[in-house]
């Protein structure tokens, strides 16, 4: 089962993508937080569109490197990635970017690949961790060092690409098909550190993964602490 919401927080630039049966997997998932910079003319709309186009872009170049000779999971994600990056730069040269999360489902195992800050939680059958194969991109900015930009990995952003700090490199992890599975923006680490997410998953009496939802976007409403879009989706059951 999947579940999931969208909770827009001013910009409404995240995007939610499922689709069964594609190219050789039997369900593909996109979540990809979107950004333009403030102030452009254009408003808001081309985060919301480099998010649409990078959401349906990557699964299907991915997609297509399966029947190629490249069996390592890894290159196929980092070649996948630089050809999103060049389509997108082509479109949005500068001051538009995004990070992202994919799942594949191929032969009855789960491919995570991941560009830049964003949550995902493995669920043990007693509590939610982040895989080690994940890493943490995020940068404080206002840190000079950090160019201005508050992650080292992302799709466009042509302003920063030219400074080596920044990539659009990927991270992947396969997990098996059963393990039930927590996908997120980043926007979601301004309400919950991993600790306080264990501990509301605990606390709940009805963990199926519907209510868990509705419970979950609930309480980040009544937190009144959420500074960004976020978008939450678990695929799989946690009782």
């Amino acid at each position: 089962m999947i579940v999931y919401e969208r909770i827009p927080y001013k910009r409404n630039q995240d995007i939610i993508r499922i689709s069964d049966k594609e190219k050789g997997a039997d369900l593909v998932i996109s979540l990809v937080d979107g950004y333009s910079k403030p102030g452009l003319p254009e408003g808001d709309r081309p985060g919301r569109e480099i998010a649409r186009t990078v959401g349906k872009l990557f699964p299907q170049y991915f997609l297509n490197f399966l029947n190629s000779k490249i069996s390592d999971l890894q290159i196929r994600a980092e070649k996948t990635a630089l050809l999103v990056d060049r389509d997108v730069l082509k479109r949005f040269p500068k001051y538009v970017a995004c990070v992202g999360i994919f799942l594949f489902e191929i032969q009855n195992k789960q491919v995570i690949v991941t560009v830049g800050s964003v949550i995902v939680y493995v669920w043990n059958g007693r509590r939610w961790f982040k895989p080690k194969e994940i890493g943490d991109y995020s940068l404080d900015p206002k840190d000079p060092k950090s160019y201005g930009s508050d992650v080292s990995r992302f799709f466009g952003g042509g302003d920063n690409k030219d400074k080596p700090l920044f990539s659009c490199k990927p991270d992947v992890v396969e997990i098996d098909i059963e393990t039930s599975i927590f996908l997120a923006t980043d926007g979601l680490e301004d309400v919950f550190t991993l600790k306080d997410f264990n501990n509301f998953t605990y606390k709940l009496k009805n963990k199926r993964s519907q209510s868990f939802i509705k419970k979950l976007t609930r309480e980040i409403k009544k937190r009144n602490n959420q500074k960004d879009d976020i978008s939450i989706l678990i695929k799989g059951h946690i009782e």
